[in-house]
């Protein structure tokens, strides 16, 4: 992935304390959208490990809808993002999430001790500390 196509997953421009509501920008992309609501629900997971979404129980795209929601300032269009615990829902512009569940990924501790080649002989390892 080269660093302009990182970017476009990168559109949470600002979000409240709660991440209940956040401001994304829109790019005409509506899988880059997508990705950053559920980033928004990835953010709120209490979960230490890594969470991967399992399950979006419905998602319906109004486009008429969507237009209206879009606010442009100077060459930039954003969108609200509203994420509600009590509808179990996430919706943006004219995109509505609802019943979005994740798969939890433990992290996975790597050893901490490195090996290096000894300046004697270069084919030799030897534990650094």
């Amino acid at each position: 992935m080269t660093k302009n196509n990182r970017e476009e997953f990168r559109l949470i421009k600002s979000a409240n304390t709660t991440l209940s509501e956040a401001i994304v920008e829109w790019r005409d992309n509506w899988v880059t959208l997508i990705e950053n609501m559920l980033q928004l629900n990835i953010l709120n997971q209490n979960d230490n490990g890594v969470s991967l979404p399992a399950k979006i129980s419905d998602v319906f795209l109004n486009i008429f809808e969507h237009e209206k929601q879009i606010f442009s300032k100077d060459s930039s269009s954003t969108l609200k993002v509203i994420r509600s615990e009590v509808y179990d829902s996430t919706e943006c512009g004219g995109v509505f999430l609802k019943g979005i569940r994740f798969r939890q990924i433990p992290r996975i501790s790597y050893p901490t001790t490195l090996l290096v080649p000894s300046s004697k002989d270069k084919t030799e390892l030897i534990k650094a500390s």
